[in-house]
């Protein structure tokens, strides 16, 4: 199997069924193996079909998807966004796999003292003597580099009948392999957490943690216990960062033979479900899988009567030429455990509402299925509905000027959906709903793509606003509003997914385990100053830096772990009051599909809609674009001027008569080909209407001369402005003056299709 080199990075693309191969798909079945088919399929595919580890997203991958999406109650398209990414990587605070925790005896201050084997060179001695063995040493944790590189155990080895013409020093295969890999295979730790969460035993209401009998175990460590023959030291490869032995503190027997049971009926349940419902193989009969061993005291090593045994030795055949190299996929850091994370680049797209009839949030995700993709659900009807409205159109609505969004109609209460990957740099939260005018609260978000080519590295932002009245609480059901409550106290923001520590006796002694964290960028508010983790926990270095968390007293989270940080503390943000525009200097991060809030009630007599919006400081590679100058601030509201400029400039519109379009003329455009079609691709570049004095507009265009209300009118409008308030913060926002509007149904098909 070749090493995979094309689209290393996971995370920065969206992968489905047909993808090209890439080692970034190598490093999603990492992390979805314990999603593979057992017996027990979740109704997914094919029986005993398990995830192997090929780079190549293939039909078993996607069935993997699909089981992962359904548990987690995500819409089920098999497909990989930036929400399947962030709750993959997730998986690593809500199941914790402590790295520190399995680090070899030699690491804890064992194995010293003689080593007593009857090796070569001993020739029978009795008493038996210690003599050195070729590189010999404790290590640190994670064995010594390279120790026995190139060094199999089947070398000088004889066929199995002993013959001469034939050996099985070319059966070069890691479960032979003597080297020592310096950590862990990040591969073996998914495995343990997705057993942890198929049988449901770590949960944020009763959770029962990892008690790991062995993780990483050096050939030092080996020469100092005996194995089947007395006097004859350990001759496995399996614990050189490829095997992790658990049992689950509190639940199960204890690791040693007792009452001549032959198993401990727990371990045996869990592995039940890394069979059935993982995928995992009992032995090593095929290779790129992940196995386990067997239970039963009498079955051949390696057993584990008493113990959850999962290694990965026989994922990577290893090739004379070297072709394969797979040491970077072993790790002895938490942050280097959980590393690729999934970086919240443009790599998923999303409708923002759901306008099928009868799907309700409280309905999904079932339901809603494809609805949210735009190429598993139709544009064109998100294109009628805003065309078809009593306003709201664009580039020009109902009023006959310039409008820079469209509205979505749809009923009060439907979710609101982030259209890509971005950040919330913007927003308003809890101001009345039914007000006239439509709803003040809003939510203003960034995006940055990440695609190749023209679209490279560009930035545009999208708007939503008209939403419900929400507040930013503890329980906000909303996460970006949670996320802001949780901002406005002192807070930590993770850098990677992090568990939360309690101190809890093991073995009489102090120390710190993990439970149920968070992802990384998650706020997590805390209380009180930094301190030591040796504070709390004597075996830890003193350069360990934690914070108790606010909402869970005696529950701490790191900013500095294993010599290098993990999270940043944060001062509290003011100003997080309901009623008044927000900027964010630390953006929220958000991904496609992701929900912001609801469509709010309309005033009496008005009907709820939602005002979504699109645009650009520079102007973006869109297809077939018609760019259209409208940045005059001073014609922004001149009627006339409009006219001109989508007749006779842009050619977007006939030549209305009397040089006057009326509104049944722009309800007539929107109702019927060909000019729709136009006006949708249009690249209107126009001051943004909430950084507009609208008083000074109306009142100053004499194409509007004959309202008597033009100034009160403009007072009404300006209530609705945002742009100062979120600028003085985000100072990123680029000017108001001077943005290229784009449709944005339009816009987010061009985005799913990069």
């Amino acid at each position: 199997m070749p090493r995979v080199t094309e689209n290393p990075n996971y995370g920065v693309r969206e992968l489905y069924l047909g993808s090209p191969k890439g080692l970034d798909i190598w490093h999603l079945q990492v992390k979805l193996i314990g999603w593979g088919s057992g017996t027990d399929n979740d109704g997914v595919g094919h029986p005993m079909d398990p995830v192997r580890l090929t780079g190549v997203f293939d039909s078993t991958t996607r069935d993997a998807v699909l089981r992962f999406q359904l548990a987690h109650k995500i819409p089920a398209t098999g497909r990989v966004d930036g929400g399947v990414f962030k709750a993959i990587d997730r998986e690593a605070a809500l199941h914790p796999v402590v790295v520190n925790d399995l680090k070899c005896p030699c690491a804890r201050g064992d194995n010293d003292g003689a080593i007593l084997c009857r090796c070569t060179g001993h020739n029978g001695a009795s008493p038996p003597v210690a003599i050195a063995h070729p590189q010999e040493g404790k290590c640190d944790g994670f064995g010594k580099a390279d120790r026995f590189a190139g060094k199999f155990l089947t070398e000088g080895k004889k066929c199995w009948d002993g013959s001469t013409e034939k050996s099985l020093e070319s059966e070069k295969l890691d479960v032979y392999d003597r080297q020592e890999y310096e950590g862990m295979d990040k591969t073996v730790l998914w495995a343990v957490r997705a057993i942890l969460h198929r049988t449901k035993i770590q949960t944020e209401t009763d959770h029962k943690r990892i008690a790991v009998v062995a993780g990483y175990r050096c050939w030092h460590d080996n020469y100092h216990h005996t194995d089947q023959t007395r006097w004859h030291h350990r001759q496995t490869t399996f614990h050189l960062g490829k095997t992790i032995e658990f049992t689950i503190q509190g639940h199960c027997s204890e690791p040693v033979w007792k009452d001549d049971k032959d198993s401990c009926p727990q371990c045996d349940a869990l592995r039940k479900t890394a069979l059935e419902k993982c995928g995992f193989q009992s032995r090593w009969q095929e290779p790129s899988r992940a196995s386990l061993a067997e239970g039963p005291k009498a079955a051949r090593p390696p057993s584990s009567p008493f113990a959850v045994s999962v290694d990965t030795v026989r994922l990577h055949e290893r090739k004379d030429d070297g072709a394969l190299d797979y040491t970077d996929h072993f790790v002895k850091k938490d942050a280097d455990a959980v590393k690729p994370l999934y970086p919240g680049s443009l790599v998923g797209v999303s409708f923002p509402v759901v306008l099928q009839p009868g799907v309700t949030k409280d309905s999904l995700p079932v339901d809603i299925k494809w609805a949210l993709h735009p190429k598993f659900s139709s544009s064109e009807p998100f294109f009628r509905n805003t065309e078809k409205g009593k306003g709201g159109y664009f580039p020009i609505g109902s009023s006959r000027l310039w409008h820079g969004g469209v509205h979505l109609n749809v009923a009060a209460g439907a979710p609101v959906y982030a259209i890509a990957d971005g950040e919330v740099v913007g927003c308003r939260f809890g101001d009345p709903e039914d007000r006239a005018g439509g709803s003040r609260n809003f939510v203003l978000l960034r995006h940055e793509i990440k695609a190749e080519g023209a679209w490279k590295d560009k930035i545009f932002y999208s708007l939503y606003m008209h939403l419900d009245a929400g507040e930013a609480t503890a329980d906000a059901t909303i996460r970006w509003r949670r996320e802001l409550f949780e901002r406005s106290k002192d807070h930590v923001l993770p850098s990677i997914p992090q568990p939360l520590f309690t101190v809890e006796t093991v073995a009489t002694k102090a120390r710190l385990c993990p439970r149920p964290g968070f992802a990384a960028g998650d706020a997590v508010a805390i209380t009180g100053g930094e301190v030591g983790a040796v504070s709390k926990d004597d075996s830890l270095p003193a350069d360990w830096k934690m914070y108790e968390v606010e909402a869970s007293p005696g529950h701490y989270i790191f900013t500095a772990r294993e010599g290098e940080p993990v999270g940043v503390k944060l001062d509290k943000l003011d100003g997080v009051t309901k009623g008044l525009v927000i900027g964010l200097v630390q953006p929220i991060r958000v991904c496609a599909g992701e929900s912001l809030g609801l469509v709010a009630k309309a005033a009496a007599g008005a009907e709820p809609f939602l005002h979504l919006e699109t645009f650009a400081a520079a102007e973006l590679p869109v297809t077939d674009a018609v760019s259209v100058d409208a940045s005059e601030v001073g014609k922004f509201a001149d009627r006339k001027a409009i006219v001109a400029n989508l007749v006779d400039v842009a050619k977007l519109l006939p030549k209305p008569q009397d040089g006057v379009l009326t509104v049944g003329d722009v309800k007539l455009l929107y109702g019927l080909p060909p000019f729709y079609p136009k006006l949708r691709s249009a690249a209107v570049k126009m001051p943004s209407a909430w950084a507009v004095d609208w008083k000074v507009a109306l009142s100053g265009s004499k194409s509007l001369g004959f309202l008597d209300d033009a100034s009160a009118l403009g007072e009404k409008w300006n209530e609705l402005r945002w742009w100062e308030g979120v600028k003085a913060k985000h100072t990123a926002l680029p000017d108001g003056a001077s943005l290229y509007h784009y449709h944005p149904i339009a816009l987010l098909l061009q985005l799913a299709y990069l």
